[in-house]
């Protein structure tokens, strides 16, 4: 079969293997003629074995001397095309076949009389396109070694011709036959995974350093702290404005000196998380903002803002939005004084277990009858220091209570009180009698 031989060389050995050829795994199949077209060929009910370079066919044929081996050989180079030979009404109880095409135009045909022609020709086409794969790699490589040689002859001669010629004898020791095929693949694989791997041990390397350094940087900030609040101790101080002093003390004084760690909780993590995040809520007072002559409590924070706050407040000890998450779910089971809300738009609070609608629509028509009367999301928004989508969740919640009615206009939404609710009232209460 080398470039269509038809003579049968006798060998007294299995075909030898080349130094860059493998034989591909499970691809040796036994009872397999070949046809030259439609001619039956002397090659008869051998055994075929697929190779990263070749198709060898090989028989033990009785009627040689000494029990030789015959064998025959098609190289992946030399074939065009392969495909499974579909036969029809007539064909019934023919084996199985493919045809191979090769580039010079003439066909060969595989006969699979114990079956295993469609796993062999699946995994036959495989191997051919990584064959062809393989060889435009090594064709560009060598354009590129043949453009680098150019650009070395173009180069006008200086001190520096030595070193150059020795650079491109070494990228032509680089491409030889132990580099091509499926090994050369696999050696190429194999050295970037190495690469890759001495890469992340420095990368980490690297931040090992920069953990042991962290503590370090925490005693540092604990001594800016000290001084920034001798400073803000100053009286008659203009540059600061009452908002950044207030702003200065939260972020100063809502750190946590030993943060729930996975590593000291182990598999209670997630209950000490809960429990310390709560206790840090209460202290820090993070539900409750001081401002314009009274406490304004906002009664709810999104979790997402709760996450960047008790991230700052765990230094280097960050955890995960899922960690958070799972934390704020063990309120209620663990009877703390907070609970996790969804509303209806997918918005995700914090509030206090004490906190409901009724109570925040008490609050809201109170700051509404101080306020003109009317307030709009923003509005709310900058009173009570909350972010604008937690206020229209607000709004709307009121609003779902009959409390508060809206107006809609070119200028956005605006929320009232519902007056209306006393009339209803009126109507359900029982009527006077007179006496």
């Amino acid at each position: 079969m080398e470039s269509i031989n038809h003579s049968i060389q006798i060998v007294q050995q299995n075909p030898v293997l080349f130094d860059n050829e493998d034989v591909v795994s499970q691809m040796t199949i036994d009872n397999v003629s070949i046809y030259y077209g439609d001619a039956l060929s002397p090659y008869q009910k051998g055994v075929i074995i697929l190779t990263s370079l070749r198709v060898i066919w090989v028989q033990t044929s009785n009627n040689l001397p000494d029990h030789q081996i015959a064998s025959c050989a098609l190289h992946h180079d030399s074939i065009a095309t392969i495909a499974p030979i579909t036969t029809g009404f007539l064909g019934i109880g023919s084996s199985p076949k493919i045809s191979i095409t090769c580039r010079s135009g003439k066909e060969l045909r595989l006969s699979f009389h114990a079956g295993k022609r469609d796993e062999f020709c699946r995994i036959y086409k495989q191997v051919l396109l990584e064959r062809q794969t393989i060889q435009r790699q090594l064709q560009q490589q060598q354009e590129q070694l043949k453009q680098q040689q150019q650009t070395t002859t173009t180069t006008p001669t200086t001190t520096f011709d030595q070193p150059q010629q020795i650079t491109t004898n070494t990228n032509r020791q680089t491409f030889d036959t132990s580099n091509a095929g499926i090994s050369g693949l696999i050696k190429q694989m194999n050295k970037r995974t190495e690469e890759t791997d001495k890469v992340l041990s420095e990368a980490f390397t690297d931040l090992n350093a920069l953990m042991e350094k962290a503590k370090d940087m925490v005693t540092l900030s604990e001594k800016l702290k000290t001084a920034m609040d001798k400073q803000l101790k100053k009286e008659g101080d203009p540059s600061y404005s009452a908002e950044e002093d207030e702003f200065r003390s939260f972020l100063l004084h809502m750190g946590i000196n030993t943060p729930v760690t996975k590593k000291t909780a182990k598999s209670h993590y997630h209950t000490e998380l809960s429990k310390q995040l709560s206790d840090w809520m209460l202290e820090k007072q993070i539900l409750s903002k001081q401002g314009g002559g009274r406490q304004l409590n906002s009664g709810m924070i999104p979790l997402a803002d709760l996450y960047c706050i008790f991230n700052r407040a765990r230094g280097i000890e960050l955890i995960s939005p899922d960690d958070l998450y799972r934390a704020c779910l063990l309120f209620e089971q663990l009877n703390l004084p907070f609970r996790i809300r969804k509303f209806d738009s997918g918005v995700i609070v914090v509030q206090s277990k004490d906190e409901n609608d009724e109570q925040v629509a008490k609050e809201i028509i109170e700051i509404i009858r101080e306020n003109g009367g009317s307030i709009t999301p923003f509005h709310l928004s900058t009173i009570q220091q909350i972010s604008l989508n937690l206020s229209k969740e607000k709004l709307l919640a009121c609003e779902r209570l009959e409390r508060l009615c809206r107006d809609e206009t070119i200028q956005g939404i605006s929320f009232y009180e519902n007056f209306f609710i006393d009339c209803k009232q009126l109507q359900n209460s029982p009527p006077l009698v007179a006496t």
